[in-house]
């Protein structure tokens, strides 16, 4: 897949020691098109955010941006007290907005865009074939919690698990702001 030119790129941003961002755009035909993903290992959001301005640019450049994160972004770390998304904001130039708590809204955003096509029979979801981290955690990876033979609403928290929230924020956070009024786009 190629980033389509002078059309908003969004991202989708998980927190922790293993952050992750995930880089996508609505194409012409209404499908969300998943790009870049970046995750980090071990790392704190500082130096992946780093990462993320340098793809930013060297990927998608002149790009405007709407960026969509995990609200546990939200609170303040012991160390500094600030935020991440005070962080973000403040060092990279970033403005994150909240994306839902729900895993449950989440998951089912992803899955209206896994079941649903275009009006032409495309299908709403693209994910270009490089994302191998994405692609594995689709296909199995990622996974809800089994107890005493159930399924719970809440996925296992794993490696794959940071990845699919990414999406998950994207999906029900731009997908909802789509239909309802135009995400904000900031260059950065």
């Amino acid at each position: 897949l190629k980033p389509f030119l002078n059309r908003t790129v969004l991202r989708g941003w998980d927190f922790g020691l293993s952050p992750a961002t995930l880089f996508a755009q609505w194409g012409p035909s209404g499908q969300l098109c998943i790009f870049h993903e970046l995750q980090s290992w071990d790392c704190g959001i500082r130096a992946h955010a780093q990462i993320v301005r340098g793809d930013s640019v060297s990927c998608f450049p002149g790009a405007s941006f709407a960026d969509w994160g995990d609200p546990a972004g939200q609170q303040r770390a012991q160390t500094d007290e600030r935020t991440c998304y005070e962080l973000l904001s403040t060092e990279f130039g970033f403005h994150l907005i909240p994306g839902p708590v729900s895993a449950v809204r989440r998951s089912e955003a992803i899955r209206k865009l896994l079941t649903s096509n275009t009006p032409q029979g495309s299908p709403m979801l693209l994910i270009d074939p490089r994302l191998t981290w994405l692609i594995a955690a689709l296909a199995g990876g990622y996974h809800r919690r089994e107890v005493a033979g159930r399924f719970l609403d809440d996925p296992e928290k794993d490696d794959y698990s940071h990845i699919v929230d990414c999406l998950g924020y994207l999906a029900s956070s731009a997908v909802s702001s789509r239909c309802c009024a135009p995400a904000p786009a900031r260059r950065s």
